[in-house]
């Protein structure tokens, strides 16, 4: 069920990226037409004037009448109507709510064991510790501090759904590419979230086999899908790097 809810966000998300993507260039192709539709307006005007005129060859050159005059100021000043072009998009449905309240009280929960087995209360019995009391002795010895410097050890966890769920694919330090990458849990082209542990380390996410295609580097932290989807193509994952920055 939670898979479900989380792919439904998803599936959200991606669909409302796409209105709003398109209602953006569509409202700038408006804006164009509109400023087309006023030129090619005038030009109607203009030429009618034109046409209107015994001598064609006069028409704004110094002998014009007054009427010619005012009506070359019309065409000039002319605003025609847009208003057919305006276009309404409507709004976009709200996202749905994914409840999870019908199975709250899962297995494992206190509640389940409540509502499942009350009614068997009374043949229970808590278990008894079979093992007796140990005292602990503690010896503190002195010993000289000593300096140890260690390398840290990357490794990266890649999730096939946003929130960190659906399947996870561990990735020691070092390349993954397609074939070693399909070996392990992770799915081709099924990745939304990771997260980098390590100091100094980083994940270098590749779209295609053998290192090819769009990549984005993750440092060390987590990156859920609002994050992960910004800097990488989602479900696009075929192969990785995980190494030290220094």
């Amino acid at each position: 069920m939670i898979d479900v809810c989380t792919e439904q966000e998803t599936c959200y998300d991606a669909a409302r990226n796409a209105y709003d993507a398109h209602v953006k260039s569509t409202q700038m192709l408006v804006q164009k037409w509109k400023v087309e539709y006023t030129a090619l307006k005038k030009i109607i005007c203009y030429v009618n004037v034109w046409f209107d005129k015994d001598n064609h060859a006069t028409v704004a050159g110094g002998e014009d009448t007054d009427v010619e005059r005012e009506r070359l100021e019309t065409c000039k000043s002319l605003q025609p109507d847009e208003s057919k072009m305006d276009i309404n998009f409507g709004d976009a449905p709200e996202q749905k709510e994914c409840s999870l309240a019908e199975v709250k009280d899962h297995p494992g929960t206190e509640a389940f064991k409540t509502n499942e087995y009350s009614k068997w209360s009374e043949f229970v019995n808590e278990p008894t510790s079979c093992l007796e009391e140990s005292i602990e002795t503690t010896v503190q010895t002195t010993r000289p501090p000593t300096t140890t410097t260690t390398k840290a050890v990357c490794y990266a966890e890649v999730y096939q759904h946003s929130g960190f769920k659906g399947w996870k694919a561990t990735f020691q330090e070092g390349n993954h590419d397609y074939e070693e990458f399909v070996k392990t849990a992770a799915q081709n082209d099924h990745a939304s979230a990771i997260k980098v542990f390590g100091k100094g380390c980083q994940a270098v996410l590749y779209q295609h086999a053998r290192f090819k295609g769009t990549k984005a580097t993750f440092k060390t932290g987590s990156y859920d899908y609002s994050v992960f989807h910004k800097r990488f193509p989602n479900d696009q994952l075929s192969s990785l790097k995980v190494q030290h920055t220094r």
